[in-house]
């Protein structure tokens, strides 16, 4: 899922001039009935400020403090999306004194990618170009699935296209 995400996040980026998302959430990622991906709202963020308090927490904070958007921007939030995906929290809940969810009961693996692609500095920050050419997409999967309890990992999935956490299309 996060593979599919990134796969349309850089097939946005790699426009000219790059489409930014800018409101990367839950809720703008969409399910079809065959289980594909579809990334809903982008391209608005641009012509208007989406920052709100119910969407505060996976916008860039250099965004928030008023800089110029960039590709880097929709990394950071792609960190947080992954994050609510991956260990099924709201973020907001579970902020460290870094202005970030903390990482417990996480892999290696995703540890690494969440803390990359939301540093502090965008400059360092992957693209999701690079995300998908380093391909852990398959270590990250196997060590989700081994981390925890298979029957959890399975509701997850299944909750995942409940209209609360996602919008479904079919």
């Amino acid at each position: 899922m996060l593979k599919e995400i990134s796969s349309g996040m850089n097939w946005l980026h790699r426009n000219e001039p790059p489409v930014l998302h800018l409101n990367l959430k839950p809720s703008n990622i969409l399910l079809s009935s065959n289980w594909t991906i579809k990334i809903a709202d982008y391209g608005l963020g641009h012509t208007k400020k989406l920052v709100n308090d119910s969407n505060l927490c996976y916008v860039a904070p250099e965004y928030v403090k008023g800089e110029a958007p960039t590709t880097k921007c929709d990394v950071f939030s792609f960190a947080i999306l992954a994050w609510y995906i991956l260990l099924e929290k709201e973020p907001g809940d579970h902020f460290s004194a870094m202005g970030r969810p903390t990482l417990q009961n996480s892999t290696q693996s995703i540890r690494e990618l969440i803390e990359r692609c939301w540093d502090a500095n965008p400059t360092l920050r992957p693209s999701f170009e690079t995300l998908l050419s380093e391909n852990k997409w398959d270590q990250i999967a196997s060590e989700s699935a081994t981390h925890g309890d298979k029957d959890r990992a399975l509701t997850v999935w299944a909750n995942f296209g409940n209209p609360v956490c996602i919008k479904s299309i079919e």
